[in-house]
C-alpha cells in the first residue's frame, strides 16, 4: 500500500478516462528515462504518442528562448496492448528544467499535454578510503566508504554491516 502511494507521489500522471501516462518528475540528462502508457480498457485500439522536450536558454540582455533537447519522437502502442514502457535517452547537458510535450491519440482519445519536468544530473558520489596506500601480501585490508549525494553533497548516514563488527565486539 505504502509503496503504491510513494510511486504515485514520485511520478507525473496524465489521465483522461481511457489512458494514464506516467513518467518520473525528475529526468536525468545523459541517461535513460522512462515513460509508461497504460490504456484503461478491455479492448484497446492502441495508438501513437509524439513526445518532445524543450528547455529554456538564458542569454544576458536577451529574452529567454526555448531550445529543443529531445527532438520529436513517436511512441506507439499496439492494438490489444494495454501497457507499454518506453526508455528515452535524454542528451547530456547542464539543464535545470524541461517542458515535455505529448501529442497524439491513445485508444481513440486525443492527447495534448505539456508538463514541466525537473532535469538534474545524478550527483551521488562514493569515496573509498584505506588506512594504507600499499599492503603486503596477507595483511588485513581496512577501508571505509563515504557516500555523498544531492546538490549540497549531503553525507549518507546509512550504516553498512559487514559482519566483522560483531566479531570484534565478542572478542
Amino acid at each position: 500500500m505504502l509503496g503504491g502511494v510513494l510511486l504515485a507521489l514520485g511520478a507525473l500522471a496524465f489521465c483522461s478516462g481511457s489512458y494514464v501516462i506516467t513518467t518520473p518528475r525528475r529526468w536525468i540528462p545523459g541517461d535513460k528515462n522512462q515513460l509508461c502508457i497504460n490504456i484503461q480498457a478491455d479492448q484497446t485500439t492502441g495508438g501513437a504518442l509524439s513526445i518532445s522536450m524543450t528547455t529554456p536558454q538564458s542569454r544576458p540582455h536577451q529574452k529567454d528562448t526555448n531550445v529543443t533537447i529531445l527532438p520529436r519522437e513517436t511512441l506507439s502502442i499496439a492494438a490489444g496492448q494495454s501497457h507499454h514502457c518506453h526508455d528515452i535517452r535524454l542528451p547530456a547537458g547542464n539543464y535545470y528544467r524541461g517542458y515535455l510535450t505529448l501529442s497524439g491519440r491513445l485508444n481513440g482519445a486525443s492527447v495534448e499535454e505539456t508538463v514541466e519536468v525537473a532535469l538534474r544530473n545524478n550527483r551521488n558520489k562514493t569515496f573509498i578510503q584505506t588506512d594504507k596506500y600499499l599492503y603486503q601480501p596477507g595483511q588485513e585490508v581496512k577501508f571505509r566508504l563515504l557516500t555523498v549525494y544531492g546538490w549540497k553533497s549531503l553525507v549518507s548516514r546509512e550504516k553498512v554491516s559487514t559482519g566483522r563488527e560483531e566479531e570484534r565486539e565478542t572478542e
